[in-house]
């Protein structure tokens, strides 16, 4: 797993990344208004950071504080994170305990990062046990809602309704990312006081890639605040060196992310990850039109309902994935009962083409095994789907299929022939030979609405050109375009990787066995080519014999000539 998301920028050249993308947003070395910090090394227990507003919080000076045990702090707080010491992994643990400052209480969270302990202290505006309880009633409701729920998109709705009821924020969105990583509002649940953005669309560069990452390893994030009131932090000498806040809460905000808050409508913010089979599927993005912190109890809860959430969605995808292979296996076999029928491979494959491109819904198909290509539909010349299969094979990244909705976007030399392969799904199964399934698209006319236009550029310096803030208008922008084909839903991509498994093998062994009798009766017809010529000279011989009227010294010539053709067919 990526505990820290240095390593994101250690294994990502610079040059695949945007200006916005090149942030290192855990690495901004402060803390947001509303929370606290200490910083402990985790091998002498030592205080060797504090952040400058903690005696607001705590009462103590930090220069009482830095070079100090924990202990000066309050003995049952040692107590406590002695017994986290030896966990070895990193989650955020709220304390038994509270500290009150203003007139606010405070929660105490830590874990434990590249060999220190962060303590923070963040800001709880609600401390009530009883209201703690009504929220894990509500958290408990909404998953078993969630799991009944007729469809995905009721439980999605579930799911917005539960986490704006826990956190109190004025419009919840899920939000899922599209295979470009832009992104689109699928399902919200509001207040009168914020707009709406259900099916809006965002561009990709509106969660940067870092950040995308960032959500992969963290499950969870708040803004308190957008008015970029952050505090710094103090270290003790010798430990001021760069602090690596991957996992901290309270962790200060990039300036590009409030100004787009504020851009938004926004004055807090709260997110939550959806991952789907470990990989980041989208997130509940709770926005608010007040200045708040998400308190800390129900980080856990907003997850634990995005988790359901997308069991219910693995559970959707596995029942339309288990119709579609259920489908697939009675036309299996039909073509295997077609098969022993009539024992011609090649009639059978013609016959099977046109299925495979309709079960798929696509507008043409192509089946490759060794040479033979055999196509169905509107397809490209063969000649350039030979060509695909090469490039695809360099472009698997690991993966063990190749699809897109968008060709010519990533392989220019496909423009010709947008309009029946715009959206490409390559399958290659191992058999005896590799085989190649390829479904092909064309084009469809769509309208995206877009919140505000998606090539807007970002506001920069007017001297320097660096970019100092995100786009500013989010007003409805439609767009119409014909660049893409239907995409291809997850049910479709797991039927491919499954389909005719056991079939395909029986085809390509008929496949095989018929190249296996092409090539004997190639060696036969040379072979009885080659016995032919040593037979006609013996004949010749013998003929030669006869005319030549038994002369002695002439048949023991032409005798001796039809033993040396003999041998030679003997050879």
């Amino acid at each position: 797993m990526n505990l820290s998301l240095s390593r994101f920028f250690e294994r990502t050249p610079a040059t695949n990344l945007d200006t916005c993308d090149r942030e290192p947003v855990h690495m901004i070395g402060m803390i947001q208004k509303g929370t606290g910090l200490l910083i402990l090394d985790q091998t002498d227990g030592r205080i060797v950071g504090v952040s400058e507003n903690l005696h607001e919080i705590l009462g103590k000076p930090a220069d009482a504080l830095l070079g100090a045990g924990i202990e000066v702090l309050s003995e049952d707080i040692a107590g406590q994170l002695a017994e986290l010491a030896d966990s070895p992994h990193i989650s955020h643990e709220i304390l038994d305990a509270q500290f009150e400052a203003d007139g606010a209480d405070y929660d105490v969270v830590t874990h434990a990062h590249a060999g220190r302990r962060f303590v923070e202290f963040i800001r709880n505006e609600a401390p009530s046990a009883s209201l703690v309880r009504k929220r894990m009633r509500r958290c408990g409701s909404a998953c078993s809602q969630i799991m009944g729920a007729l469809t995905f998109e009721e439980a999605m709705q579930v799911a917005a309704n539960a986490v704006r009821d826990l956190t109190g924020m004025s419009r919840v969105k899920v939000y899922r990312f599209l295979p470009d990583w832009s992104g689109a509002t699928i399902a919200e649940s509001r207040d009168d006081r914020m707009v709406s953005m259900l099916g809006m669309h965002f561009p990709d560069t509106d969660i940067p890639k870092q950040v995308r990452e960032l959500m992969t390893i963290v499950p969870y994030r708040f803004v308190g605040s957008v008015q970029d009131e952050n505090v710094p932090i103090r270290a003790l000498a010798g430990h001021a060196g760069e602090l690596d806040m991957t996992w901290s809460m309270g962790r200060a905000v990039s300036v590009m992310h409030t100004a787009y808050l504020r851009n938004i409508g926004a004055s807090s913010s709260f997110s939550c990850s959806l991952m789907d089979k470990g990989k980041l599927w989208g997130l509940i993005a709770c926005h608010h039109v007040e200045e708040s912190i998400v308190p800390s109890d129900s980080w856990a809860l907003a997850q634990e309902i995005g988790t359901a959430l997308m069991l219910r969605y693995d559970q959707a995808q596995r029942t339309e994935t288990a119709d579609m292979i259920s489908h697939l296996r009675r036309i299996e076999s039909n073509f295997a009962a077609e098969l022993r029928q009539t024992g011609d491979v090649e009639d059978v494959i013609k016959t099977l083409v046109p299925v495979l491109q309709k079960f798929l819904r696509a507008d043409g198909f192509a089946f490759q095994y060794g040479l033979n290509l055999h196509t169905s539909g509107e397809t490209p010349p063969p000649d350039f789907i030979r060509d695909l299969i090469r490039w695809t094979k360099d472009n698997l990244t690991g993966e063990d299929q190749f699809q897109t909705i968008s060709l010519q976007s990533i392989y220019p030399a496909s423009a010709p022939y947008k309009d029946v392969a715009c959206g490409v799904l390559v399958q290659p199964i191992v058999v005896h030979r590799v085989c190649q399934l390829i479904w092909f698209r064309g084009p469809i006319t769509q309208k995206v609405t877009w919140a505000g236009r998606p090539d807007a550029k970002m506001v920069a310096d007017e001297k320097t050109g660096v970019t100092v803030g995100p786009r500013t208008s989010f007003d409805k922008w439609v767009d119409e375009h014909n660049d893409q084909s239907l995409p291809w839903e997850e049910a479709e991509l797991q039927a491919a990787r499954e389909i005719f498994q056991e079939f395909l093998d029986i085809i390509s062994s008929q496949l095989l066995l018929k190249e296996e009798n092409s090539s004997l009766r190639r060696f036969a017809h040379m072979a009885a080519h080659d016995l032919k010529a040593p037979l006609r000279g013996i004949s010749s011989a013998l003929q030669w014999m006869e005319e030549d009227e038994a002369d002695p010294a002439s048949v023991e010539e032409h005798r001796h000539l039809a033993a040396q053709q003999a041998k030679s067919c003997s050879a």
